[in-house]
């Protein structure tokens, strides 16, 4: 009686404990092992999300096939975007943008960036075709998110292809209204590998990029418009007062006073262009670092610096002429009317960028 009892109780616990191992372990009617619990671990898809603008601005993805899933959430009620593989600025720029419309219904854009600051028609303006798929936009407790899917290569010559063997460069932005026209206040670059699964940790990130290119968070836009006023202001009358001293050479040069108006307009001219230089180096500062890889901030730059060569051109000229070096003289006066000349050429090319300009701060 003992034993048929202790053999009951062996098989009860036999029976308890097998479930444990069998539950990982279940033979298929092959006779092979079924890895079910295994493989929904390795089926789970890797973490890909990047924190920027101190977690203000979130960016995650997935490569499914041949199709990329992108999902973009800010923190703002207006616009939200990104793009991919601008040249210079956002020059060349794939750039896809949403936002949810007065009436409460998503809207999304694929465009194309054609000037290093805009603007970004609709492919389809250009000649291309919409390859958003499934877009999704909406605002939730004050933050906007903006989900699509798009062929990695779409074949379309306005979208870049987004390559998974090599890192390409982002742009990302979001504005606080729905007006995509204005300046973008909050933008950057980065740079993403979207092959390798990625987290960042607004904490920790360090992208170097974006920290360069990130603006002040407290920057307001009439600061922003105060300074290109004046910057504008002192450009234009120091390019008029630039004009008046050449038109003297000719126009006055038998006047007995020419050559002292002449001098004294100069020296102003000089004055209210490196004033308006200042005013620049400002918006640089405001705006961000990229202002001087766009064309009118390099072209005004050079302008800048030939400027100052005229001003020591003249500074020689007037040595020289107390010197009585009549060949000496002449030399210089060829060479100081050339780049005065040249002066102007390049003030009067860069003011049609500069308007473009004007015109995108400016705008209410």
């Amino acid at each position: 009686m003992k034993r048929m009892s202790f053999l009951i109780l062996f098989l009860l616990l036999i029976g308890s404990i097998s479930p444990v191992f069998s539950a990982d372990k279940k033979q298929s009617p092959t006779g092979q092992t079924n890895t079910n619990s295994v493989d929904k671990y390795k089926n789970i898809e890797p973490i890909n999300l990047r924190f920027l603008n101190d977690g203000n601005y979130r960016l995650s993805w997935k490569i499914i096939d041949k199709n990329i899933e992108i999902s973009i959430s800010a923190k703002t009620t207006g616009w939200v975007a990104i793009g991919f593989e601008p040249s210079v600025g956002m020059k060349d720029a794939d750039i896809y943008l949403g936002y949810v419309d007065q009436k409460g219904k998503g809207q999304s854009f694929d465009m194309y960036s054609t000037g290093e600051i805009g603007p970004h028609p609709f492919d389809t303006d250009l000649g291309g075709k919409n390859d958003i798929i499934s877009p999704v936009v909406m605002v939730i407790n004050g933050w906007t998110t903006f989900s699509f899917q798009r062929k990695l290569d779409t074949g379309d010559r306005f979208d870049k292809p987004i390559l998974l063997d090599k890192p390409i460069k982002v742009l990302w932005s979001f504005g606080s209204t729905k007006d995509t026209t204005t300046y973008h206040a909050v933008r950057g670059l980065v740079t993403i590998d979207f092959s390798k699964p990625t987290v960042s940790i607004p904490q920790i990130e360090t992208d170097k990029e974006t920290k360069q290119n990130q603006p002040n968070p407290l920057l307001k836009k009439q600061d922003i418009q105060t300074v290109l006023k004046f910057h504008i202001f002192f450009m234009i009358f120091g390019f008029l007062l630039l004009l008046t001293t050449l038109s003297m050479v000719f126009s006055f040069k038998k006047k007995t006073w020419w050559f002292k108006c002449h001098r004294i307009i100069g020296f102003l001219s000089f004055a209210f262009i490196t004033t308006a230089f200042c005013f620049a180096l400002k918006l640089v500062d405001l705006i961000g670092k990229g202002h001087f890889n766009i064309f009118h901030g390099v072209v005004g730059l050079i302008t800048f610096e030939i400027t100052i060569v005229l001003m020591v051109a003249s500074f020689l000229y007037l040595k020289v002429k107390n010197n009585h070096n009549v060949f000496l003289l002449k030399k210089l006066r060829t060479v100081h009317i050339w780049i005065a000349r040249i002066l102007i050429v390049l003030f009067i090319s860069n003011a049609f960028f500069g308007i473009r300009m004007a015109q995108l701060f400016l705008n209410k």
